[in-house]
């Protein structure tokens, strides 16, 4: 029994080994299990965390963000938290909230600069773009806002400079004005004075001014009489004036009659004394005229006429006592508008006649004129290079024609200066002629020496016809029975007489007729052609006198066109 009870013993060992051995390989194995679990968690773990760290940073991001934050890792800040208050301080000092995030303080940032670029008061806008940074832009801003607060502080000095001045000018200002209000006061006292003498010498002299007053009133009245008996006076003589030239028209008439043919045509400027037209409208004091010609008649815009007496004969000089310009022309009628005022004792009356040469009579035919010479049309006492030019515009704008030779159709011939002496050189104007106006001279100068001997023999035999004539002229006058009329008729003589072929001298006994110089005829036609201007103008009028062509100095002619001389026919040449 004693050898049992050890074996059993030794079982229970063996048992309790091997069950420790089973709680030990269980207890190992289990934390085998919980070491492998474990180990996948924290590789799991591992892996979040590095996928975490990517996401807040990658390559050389953190190495970056250490060197903007070196306090990073110290005392146990962190480098993201680190970052964190640099970009809330960074936001706070840009928009003023450490709140807003970075992207949003810029904005508003660059929000700020635009509008401060927008309000156009920076000269520069390159001195606040965001490129300069937030501290380049503020050093900008202070710089300008420094140098406008020196400009400002310069200005108020200036400002405060200027008043003083300002202060100054108006204590000196006062005291002018005092000084001024003192000088009037006493300027008013002399005044007063002044008005108190001449007062007191009005009053004495008041009864003198009244009896002057009296005398100068009957004075006045005497003279009106006077004037009414002159104008009287002057109507009668001038209907016993144009009577007695009625008179003398019908005797030189019948003297024409007994002459025969040739007389009346001696009268040279018996067609332009014989108006062409009368007044039908003139109002005292007006300067519109009404006259009976109208665009039937040729008349153009700017036509001018003389106006003459209607009961007296127009003067052989062709002046007018006033002159009018056509403003508007009607079918029959024409408005003229006075461009030079008669007298006062002379105006321009309804009946009044009106002429103008370069108007023709036929309304078929144009007056031809012939224009030769040298002409002032400025008035200045030099004859003017395009003088003749002038003249003759003037005439075809009036509606006459332009000829360049003297002939039997000529009816005017507007004489100028005489050219310088002849010269050897061809006259531009003589080379211009041919063949066929030589052969016209020869036959017109035939014809004109033919005339030219019977006009002749008619004035010598006549002679003492127009001395008769002119005797009972004289008594005519003298019995009118005052100077006026005596001085009027003498001037119809001398009219008349103007009129009238010159007589030739004649020896008392034997009468002899001395010839003007005819036109050489035998001259052929390149010899015409190599006159000089000279020989021209003295053909001109050598022709003229054997034709009885009115020959018309330029002042004659401008009083017989309506103009004068002066700026009225400047006026009319310059146009």
């Amino acid at each position: 029994m004693a050898g049992v009870a050890p074996q059993r013993g030794g079982s229970n060992a063996s048992t309790i080994g091997m069950v420790v051995s089973i709680v030990v390989a269980a207890i190992m194995a289990g934390l085998s299990i919980w070491q492998f679990t474990n180990q996948e968690s924290l590789r799991t773990a591992a892996d979040q965390a590095t996928a975490a760290k990517a996401k807040l940073a990658k390559g050389n991001d953190e190495s970056v963000a250490r060197q903007l934050v070196p306090d990073a890792g110290a005392s146990g800040k962190s480098v993201i938290g680190e970052l964190n208050r640099a970009l809330q301080m960074a936001s706070g000092r840009l928009s003023g909230n450490q709140n807003d995030p970075p992207a949003v303080a810029l904005s508003k940032l660059d929000a700020a600069l635009k509008k401060i670029v927008d309000a156009g008061k920076i000269d520069s806008p390159d001195k606040v773009s965001p490129a300069l940074g937030a501290v380049g832009v503020i050093e900008n801003l202070h710089e300008l806002y420094a140098g406008e607060k020196d400009a400002r502080q310069k200005a108020e000095a200036a400002q405060e400079k200027a008043l003083a001045d300002l202060k100054g000018a108006l204590d000196r200002n006062e005291a002018i004005d005092k000084e001024l209000r003192d000088q009037l006061a006493a300027i008013n006292a002399k005044v007063e004075d002044l008005q108190n003498a001449k007062s007191e010498y009005e009053k004495t002299k008041s009864s003198e001014v009244e009896k002057l007053a009296a005398q100068i009133g009957e004075k006045r009245d005497e003279l009106d009489a006077m004037r009414r008996d002159t104008a009287s006076m002057r109507r009668k003589l001038i209907e016993e004036l144009s009577h007695r030239e009625a008179l003398l028209d019908e005797q030189k008439a019948a003297l024409a009659s007994l002459r025969g043919p040739g007389a009346e045509g001696a009268q040279e400027l018996a067609v332009a004394r014989n108006p062409v037209g009368s007044i039908l409208r003139a109002l005292p004091g007006d300067s519109l005229v009404h006259i009976d010609l109208g665009r039937r008649d040729r008349v153009v815009l700017g036509l001018t006429f003389a106006v003459y007496s209607g009961v007296a004969r127009v003067p052989s000089d062709g002046r007018g006592k006033g002159l009018i310009e056509v403003v508007s022309v009607g079918e029959r009628t024409s408005e003229c508008r006075v461009i030079s005022v008669p007298s006062p004792d002379d105006p321009i009356l309804e009946g009044d006649k009106v002429g103008n040469i370069v108007l023709s009579r036929d309304r078929s035919k144009k007056q031809r004129f012939v224009v030769i010479g040298r002409f002032d049309t400025d008035f200045d006492g030099t004859p003017d290079l395009r003088g003749a030019d002038a003249v003759k515009a003037l005439i075809r704008r009036f509606g006459g024609e332009i000829v360049d030779r003297v002939d039997a159709s000529t009816d005017y011939v507007v004489l100028g200066t005489e050219p310088s002496p002849p010269e050897d050189t061809l006259s531009p104007g003589a080379a211009a002629d041919d063949a066929g106006s030589a052969k016209t001279d020869e036959s017109a100068a035939t014809e004109i020496s033919d005339d030219n001997s019977a006009e002749s023999d008619d004035v010598s035999s006549d002679e003492s016809a127009d001395a008769g004539e002119s005797s009972d002229e004289s008594a005519d006058s003298d019995d009118s029975g005052g100077d006026d009329v005596t001085g009027s008729e003498e001037s119809s003589g001398d009219e008349a007489a103007e009129d009238k072929p010159t007589p030739t001298p004649a020896a008392p006994a034997v009468p002899t007729i001395v010839k003007s110089p005819e036109v050489d005829v035998t001259k052929d036609v390149r010899t015409r052609k190599a006159m000089s201007e000279r020989e021209l103008y003295d053909e001109a009028v050598r022709r003229a006198e054997k034709l009885s062509i009115p020959r018309l100095p330029l002042e004659r002619f401008l009083n017989f066109v309506g103009l004068e001389r002066g700026p009225i026919a400047v006026r009319q040449f310059e146009q």
